[in-house]
């Protein structure tokens, strides 16, 4: 896909922070994650993309959920190559708008405070990096759910769209930034996963861990979560009951599954 060149960005889009939310399966999780921007943040300083691949599986987004729109593609090409396919249709639709710094984010991924995202966007573009985000384990990775991402820089890029065989979408995206200096971490999510020769971090391990992955799914610093459901018992009952421990209140909505 072609990717167009800098465009100059209209006055609207660029007082606003652009949300790509990818989706393949947890369309439940996307939809909650909806109600929460909605909610919690100022919805009318955001502009949502919602990109999604899972109709051909059986998992079919919903239009009209909240997103401002929704980019369908036809199949998934697998894990890696389908959440490309993802990135690359969302940041050239958030492009073509007009909009430079966008928020990239997954479906699981809930973020709670909407004035804190607003600052850390603003930060960022302090920084002069195409992309910060965690180190996503120990050695040469970075996050892809939780990321922020100048799209003027990021997509200037040569070969960010063209992922070769076996190759982990954050080891493509780490090594393609950080050999040119483009890549900054997003302290407040380090470190993702811990291996096993590093000890266990001090967090209830009921909620801040996936035991299997030693993934950190807790995060207090950004009052983000970012549990699998069906890792959970309850799934995304108790992901709510999580959501509503990390914000200190209930949420200001009621979820009842569909």
């Amino acid at each position: 896909m072609d990717i167009p060149g800098p465009r100059r960005h209209d006055s609207s889009a660029g007082e606003r922070l652009a949300v790509l939310l990818r989706v393949f399966h947890r369309v439940e999780d996307a939809l909650i994650s909806l109600r929460i921007f909605g909610a919690l943040h100022d919805r009318a300083g955001l502009h949502i993309e919602v990109a999604s691949n899972g109709a051909a599986d059986g998992y079919p987004f919903p239009a009209g959920s909240g997103e401002d729109e929704l980019i369908e593609l036809k199949d998934n090409p697998g894990l890696h190559r389908g959440d490309l396919a993802l990135l690359e249709h969302g940041v050239k639709r958030l492009r073509e708008l007009g909009f430079r710094y966008a928020l990239l984010t997954q479906a699981d991924s809930w973020f709670l405070d909407g004035e804190w995202l607003r600052h850390q966007a603003e930060e960022f573009q302090r920084t002069g990096a195409a992309w910060m985000s965690s180190a996503w384990d120990l050695a040469g990775q970075a996050a892809t759910d939780m990321a922020l991402a100048d799209l003027d820089q990021l997509t200037a890029l040569p070969g960010l769209f063209q992922l070769e065989e076996d190759v982990p979408l954050e080891t493509h995206v780490f090594n393609l930034l950080d050999e040119r200096g483009l890549w900054c971490e997003w302290t407040v999510f380090a470190p993702v996963h811990v291996n096993e020769s590093r000890p266990r971090l001090e967090w209830d391990p009921a909620f801040a861990w996936n035991t299997a992955a030693r993934r950190r799914n807790w995060f207090p610093g950004a009052k983000v979560i970012t549990h699998h459901a069906e890792d959970l018992p309850g799934g995304l009952t108790t992901k709510l009951e999580l959501a509503e421990r990390m914000l200190g209140r209930p949420l200001p909505f009621r979820w009842e599954r569909g």
